[in-house]
């Protein structure tokens, strides 16, 4: 729930007309909301921002590593939890999973072990914060053919 530009205005007029003499509670409550109001944030949905800037750093035909951008400070909304990610595993030339693998991680840098050579995968991250999870951001890759 989003107000507009000029209730936010009208809100804070009222506040600096009380100048905090009264319920000084209440003032610090208009005044965090015209300031979340402000920055588009609301109260009720304290979700965290999307993960940028997955990419895979190493590929071979049985292992991989993706990276991504550690998400900022302001971008958590909420005590952090870390970086959930989702290992999907495709039928080759289909969307149909076969299989998938999930777990939590705290850093920025995800090693995929024993993965099968010449196969369809799919990572997906999100940041969770103590709420809620964030967007999940997704990238396709195809582990190199096993040339022995």
């Amino acid at each position: 729930m989003f107000i507009s530009t000029s209730a936010v205005d009208c809100l804070e007029k009222i506040v600096n007309k009380m100048m905090c003499r009264g319920d000084v509670k209440f003032c610090l409550l208009i005044r965090l909301f015209c300031f979340c109001c402000q920055t588009k944030r609301s109260l009720l949905s304290p979700e965290p921002g999307p993960v940028r800037g997955l990419r895979i750093t190493r590929l071979v035909s049985t292992a991989a590593q993706i990276t991504w951008s550690k998400l900022s400070c302001r971008e958590h909304n909420g005590v952090a939890v870390g970086y959930m990610y989702e290992l999907t595993r495709h039928l080759r030339h289909s969307r149909q999973p076969l299989n998938v693998m999930f777990g939590i991680i705290n850093n920025t840098v995800l090693d995929l072990n024993s993965l099968i050579p010449f196969t369809n995968y799919t990572v997906g991250v999100r940041f969770a914060n103590h709420l809620y999870q964030g967007p999940r951001t997704a990238l396709d890759f195809v582990t190199f053919e096993d040339c022995k």
